[in-house]
């Protein structure tokens, strides 16, 4: 499986030492492993500025957003891709604050809610989301991260 992260140096300097090429691939291989699947992701670190025009662009809400998820849907071709995630560092960081989570667990927790995203689940309705939250606590449980949702 391979991981390719962009502007991760210019937007979090601050936070390098969890966020590393070993971690996000750890986090999206337990993902995987779930679903019995292989492939590979982008993961685009993003500024406010940008995470919000492409929030307005591609979902219609005009503000800031912790991460998006860009699945790769060409199925009629053989490709290993699986999609792309744009995440929001800023928001991370200050919802890990407002919530009273590490940053790293809450990192972890996004990296592996929009990964479930670019497999086909969501949270459109009670059932869905809940299938996502336990599947999401399972996930999280077995890296060593405490619930997100207590």
């Amino acid at each position: 499986m391979k991981v390719y992260i962009s502007h991760i140096h210019r937007i979090a300097p601050n936070f390098i030492g969890f966020l590393n090429r070993k971690n996000f691939k750890n986090w999206i291989n337990r993902v995987l492993s779930h679903i019995s699947y292989q492939g590979e992701i982008t993961i685009h670190i993003a500024s406010l500025k940008e995470i919000t025009f492409l929030n307005r662009v591609y979902r219609g809400h005009d503000h800031a957003t912790n991460i998006l998820s860009f699945p790769f849907d060409e199925k009629k071709f053989n490709f290993s891709f699986i999609g792309d995630l744009v995440v929001c560092h800023q928001i991370l960081e200050e919802e890990a604050i407002t919530q009273k989570k590490t940053i790293d667990a809450h990192w972890a927790h996004i990296i592996l809610h929009g990964c479930l995203h670019l497999l086909g689940m969501n949270h459109d309705n009670r059932i869905n989301s809940k299938k996502m939250e336990n599947m999401e606590v399972k996930i999280l449980s077995q890296l060593g991260y405490p619930d997100p949702f207590q």
